[in-house]
């Protein structure tokens, strides 16, 4: 697993994206899903929670920043806990954003 052998830092800028810092000094730059913010409140954890099942499923950073990025997006565009979104809801706006 990935989380053995190496260690990461990822830094969320809300309409700015994320940007992904690991140990070897690689560093990789994300830009933000598109939303129509209505409360930014949570949007982070979101994204943090996101990020790591996602990782942790597919022992990949890119898969884990896509996932997490469109999950701060959803949870932006919503108030309080209504913009904790689903696995489905995500994975459709991923696949929205790609086409």
């Amino acid at each position: 697993m990935l989380a053995k052998q190496s260690a990461v830092a990822v830094l969320t800028r809300g309409y700015n994206g994320a940007t992904l810092f690991e140990l070897d000094g690689t560093t990789q730059s994300w830009p933000a899903i598109p939303a129509d913010p209505v409360e930014p409140t949570g949007a982070g954890d979101c994204f943090a929670t996101a990020f790591m099942v996602r990782l942790a499923e597919t022992d990949s950073l890119a898969s884990a920043m896509e996932f997490a990025l469109a999950a701060g997006a959803l949870a932006d565009e919503r108030p309080g806990l209504d913009g904790i979104a689903a696995r489905a809801e995500i994975e459709a706006r991923m696949t929205r954003e790609a086409a």
